[in-house]
Formats: structure tokens, C-alpha cells, sequence
């Protein structure tokens, strides 16, 4: 019986995610605006983002030109801000419409074992150097691209994926640009179809930062054990942390669908 329930609770979890992406709506793309500079300065995109998804808050624009897919996000929301710089936007596309990340980007690109604490409330100070700094030396991995070969790439690379990124500290604005050739996805006649697409910023992580717990260790020493000092007979206390990462702040993604601006 309890086999049989967690089949329907698969089941029926799997039919929702696939309603879900079925039923989201889609985005008919406009058209990319003349002289795109992919600079971190917003300029171009208005004084508002095109759309707000309304689960996670995230305000963006997502369009196209001839030759490029562009993503740009703008926020002032402390919380997103620190998952941005910290452990970065991730943008997956599916040329066949469906919720699967068949393209991955995401930038930056952080290891999976760096303790990314730091970027938790940061005064503007912090939050305009470390954008300077990953504009200028983060990395770029992507993923299922056929014509590239490395995971990482450097901002300046040959494939043409730009990303930059500029903190306004008057207005507390972050604002984060991105263009991915269309010809990087091979799309062919999926051009004029419908594409899914995931945009997440991903949770910063770090180390627990709670306190030392006290962990009483049982005597284990025989009289006739050798190891066994003046000590042996008497309980000992030994401190342990946790030195895992745990996510400090949540993950906020969302799918959707879009055509392309012809």
C-alpha cells in the first residue's frame, strides 16, 4: 500500500511540474533596442525591467535582436544581491520548449567548496568592489553548447557570450546584462517555436556558523592498555563544529516560455 502511494505521489508530482511549464505563459520577446552594450549600465532597457515574476520577485527583461539572446537583471533587494555575486545567475534554455536545462549559463561561476558568507550583508562599499571584481575576472561555465569545449571561460572569450555587471550605489540598483548568440543553440527552424527557459539565482552558501559543541567521550582505556595515561580513568570533553556548507540563503528560480522577436 505505502508502494503504491509514493508511485501516485511521483506520479502526481511529475504531472504538476508538467502542467506547470505547459501551462506558463509565454513571452512574445520585443526586440532587442538599437546599440545593445553589454556594459552593466541599464540604460538602454528603461527605468523598469520588462517583467516581474511574482514567486520570486526577480525583475528582468528577456529579448533578442538578430543575433543575440539577451537576459538583464535589476535589483536592490539585499537578499538577491548577495546570491548574484555570491554564487551567481544561472540562465538554462530549451530550444524545444520544454522545463529541461538542454543550455546553461551561469555566471559567476563559484567552486562548489568556497565559502561564499562574505556576500551576506554588505554595505555599498563591498557590494560595488566585488561587482568591479567579478565583471573583470569571473569566470563563465556553461553547459551543452556543441561548439565549446571548456566548462569555464573567461568574460572576454571567443564564443562572444558577454556578460557584465555595475552597482549604482545612489540608486543601491544591481544590474547584471547578458548576450548568448543565437547561433551557439543550432536552433534551425526552432527559431520560430516556443523555448523554455529557467532563470535562478542560485544560494550562497557557506560554513555553519554556530558554536562549538561540547561532545562527551567515553573512557575506553583498559589499566593494561599502553596509550592509557595518568589521565585514562577520567572522562574528556573534545569541542567539534560543523565545517559543512549549508545554503544561507534560499534559491529563487522560475520557468517559463518565450518566442522569439522576429
Amino acid at each position: 500500500m505505502k508502494t503504491t502511494c509514493s508511485y501516485l505521489l511521483c506520479a502526481t508530482a511529475v504531472q504538476l511540474f508538467t502542467i506547470s511549464i505547459c501551462n506558463a505563459q509565454t513571452l512574445a520577446l520585443n526586440t532587442a533596442p538599437a546599440g545593445v552594450a553589454i556594459d552593466g549600465n541599464s540604460k538602454e532597457w528603461g527605468d523598469k525591467m520588462t517583467y516581474t515574476d511574482v514567486k520570486t520577485k526577480i525583475d528582468y527583461t528577456l529579448t533578442n535582436d538578430k543575433d543575440n539572446l539577451y537576459l538583464v537583471v535589476r535589483t536592490k533587494d539585499a537578499t538577491q544581491q548577495s546570491s548574484i555575486l555570491g554564487a551567481g545567475i544561472t540562465l538554462s534554455i530549451d530550444t524545444k520548449g520544454k522545463k529541461k536545462s538542454s543550455y546553461i549559463v551561469t555566471f559567476p561561476s563559484s567552486p562548489a567548496d568556497r565559502d561564499q558568507s562574505r556576500y551576506i550583508d554588505m554595505p555599498p562599499q563591498r557590494i560595488q568592489g566585488n561587482t568591479e571584481m567579478s565583471a573583470k575576472f569571473g569566470k563563465i561555465h556553461v553547459e551543452g553548447f556543441k561548439d565549446i569545449s571548456e566548462e569555464e571561460l573567461l568574460v572576454v572569450n571567443p564564443y562572444n557570450i558577454l556578460i557584465a555587471m555595475s552597482y549604482d550605489a545612489a540608486s543601491g540598483y544591481l544590474t547584471y546584462e547578458e548576450a548568448i548568440p543565437l547561433a551557439l543553440f543550432h536552433a534551425g527552424d526552432l527559431a520560430t517555436k516556443e523555448w523554455a527557459f529557467n532563470i535562478k539565482l542560485n544560494p550562497v552558501q557557506g560554513h555553519e556558523k554556530a558554536g562549538p559543541k561540547l561532545t562527551k567521550v567515553a573512557n575506553t582505556a583498559k589499566p593494561t592498555d599502553k596509550s592509557a595515561g595518568k589521565d585514562a580513568g577520567r572522562d574528556e570533553f573534545s569541542k567539534s563544529a560543523n565545517i559543512g556548507l549549508i545554503d544561507l540563503t534560499d534559491e529563487a528560480d522560475f520557468w517559463g516560455k518565450f518566442t522569439l522577436a522576429k
